[in-house]
């Protein structure tokens, strides 16, 4: 006899977003460590202080796309299948920009290597307005490096080529 019971869409956002739950929600547990306990020339902040801004966004936000998920209605497979291939072929070239970004800041330095990623991320993921991009990436990592910089006084990685940045 087949069970009445319903049952809850599992599929491959679900399964990512309960992943990064878990992923989150271990390193923030982890930044609670008494070795994390120091606020060396940074302001009283520790050097944990902006990781867990970012875990606790990523909980919420991974939370969200779990609700998401099992709660919208199914989708045949046959109409997302080209479509999940190229969301995967994106999310994989983004994984590929975020370790050569994170690789870059200590070659170049935080501010242009935030610069270079703000303007191929959007881009990997399809927007085209070359302008605008542009714009935000050179805004968005200027307004970065300086509230670290000059308001939480967040030693960044510094350019070899400027003494400032």
């Amino acid at each position: 006899m087949a069970s009445k019971t319903p049952r809850l869409p599992v599929n491959g956002t679900s399964l990512v977003a309960c992943v990064t739950l878990a992923a989150s929600t271990f390193m923030l547990w982890h930044t609670f460590d008494p070795a994390y306990d120091t606020a060396f020339a940074s302001a009283g902040r520790g050097p944990v202080f902006f990781p867990r801004i970012l875990l606790v966004i990523m909980l919420m936000l991974s939370a969200a796309v779990l609700a998401q998920s099992v709660t919208r209605p199914r989708v045949p497979e046959t109409e997302t299948a080209a479509l999940a291939w190229r969301a995967l072929l994106s999310v994989l070239l983004a994984a590929v920009a975020t370790g050569l970004y994170l690789y870059l800041i200590y070659v170049i330095g935080y501010l242009l290597a935030s610069i270079a990623f703000s303007f191929v991320l959007p881009v990997v993921f399809g927007y085209r307005r070359w302008v605008v991009t542009a714009t935000f990436a050179a805004v968005y990592a200027t307004a970065t490096w300086y509230v670290f910089e000059m308001i939480f006084r967040i030693v960044l990685p510094k350019s070899p080529w400027f003494i400032y940045f």
